[in-house]
């Protein structure tokens, strides 16, 4: 992956991250292919699909919510260094 990520702590829940590809280009990720893919690594679990959003439970407890446009929040993560993973490993799945 040659993005880089930028991680913002949520004030709301502090196990919860917001993250966004930096510089912020235009990406359009196929969402029905990243779900495949996910779901092929037997790590994730789906929770809501729809054509906007892709919702997944990772097995470790950890809840991703990403956007086409390559948004992500992770929710109920142990450590950033688990939110860098997962942000990571999603993105490369997906292509980027």
């Amino acid at each position: 992956m040659n993005q880089t990520l930028s991680y913002i702590p949520l004030c709301s829940d502090p196990h919860s991250v917001d993250i966004g590809v930096v510089p912020r280009r235009k990406i359009q990720l196929n969402l029905k292919s990243l779900e495949v893919a996910v779901q092929a690594s037997e790590s994730y679990s789906t929770i809501v699909a729809s054509p906007s959003l892709l919702r997944i439970r990772h097995s470790e407890g950890a809840e991703i919510t990403i956007k086409r446009d390559g948004h992500m929040v992770v929710r109920k993560a142990r450590d950033e260094a688990q939110v860098r993973r997962l942000a990571t490993e999603l993105l490369t799945l997906s292509g980027i």
